[in-house]
């Protein structure tokens, strides 16, 4: 028996195997991903369409397509948060800002390119849309959204100050006090976008004393 042969044919067909466990491996993780992609993806998606397209919806001129929104983003429900997070903290970059300004004109009057789907404000009214459609079921956002009041971005803190109104009318008005009380203008203006979100999105069901004591601590502030 020619030992060194044998040898050196177990090598190969070993290295063959490892090869071909490699492969399969590989296959075998890539189809993971795309399992674990294809579920997470289609947790935003209601009757074959995504989440984002429910929400440009929200703003449709007609009523009936309005009401079809509104129930699928809120058969979507918390699964919808990430993305309203994501889109509420949208900024311009100083590029885009200057990018969109010099080119939407052209862009827009040719019908080449949507650019408002460039700016942060297409974005902040989706996310306040689906806030608003989806009401205290948004309650697990309270964390990312009180992340959000803190934000450099003063309009990014209106924006999160109307979203925490609808998903936590409680924790909102915890937030509006404390805002009301530090001596800013900023602050004074968050503070006030709470109280009146509070009272557009859920009239009728706040507190009159709270309403009356708000009244009260708006009327006495001297730097408003």
């Amino acid at each position: 028996v020619d030992w060194q042969s044998v040898s050196t044919k177990a090598q190969q067909i070993f290295c063959a195997m490892r090869n071909t466990t490699s492969w399969l491996a590989l296959v075998l993780i890539a189809v993971a991903l795309a399992v674990i992609w294809a579920k997470s993806n289609s947790a935003t998606y209601y009757q074959g369409k995504p989440l984002d397209s429910w929400l440009t919806q929200l703003q449709a001129p007609n009523s009936t397509d309005r009401q079809a929104a509104e129930e699928a983003v809120r058969a979507i429900g918390t699964n919808a948060i990430p993305s309203l997070i994501e889109y509420l903290a949208r900024t311009n970059t100083w590029m885009k800002v200057r990018a969109t300004g010099a080119l939407s004109p052209v862009a827009n009057r040719l019908g080449l390119v949507d650019w408002d789907r460039w700016s942060e404000n297409f974005y902040h009214s989706r996310a306040m849309c689906g806030f608003r459609t989806l009401g205290t079921n948004a309650q697990p956002a309270t964390p990312a959204l009180l992340e959000l009041l803190a934000s450099p971005q003063f309009q990014i803190r209106r924006n999160a100050a109307f979203a925490l109104s609808c998903a936590s009318p409680n924790d909102a008005t915890k937030e509006a006090w404390r805002l009301l009380g530090v001596t800013n203008t900023q602050d004074t203006l968050v503070g006030l976008d709470i109280v009146n979100a509070l009272r557009s999105v859920h009239y009728g069901k706040l507190d009159p004393e709270f309403m009356k004591q708000f009244t009260n601590v708006v009327l006495n502030r001297k730097n408003f």
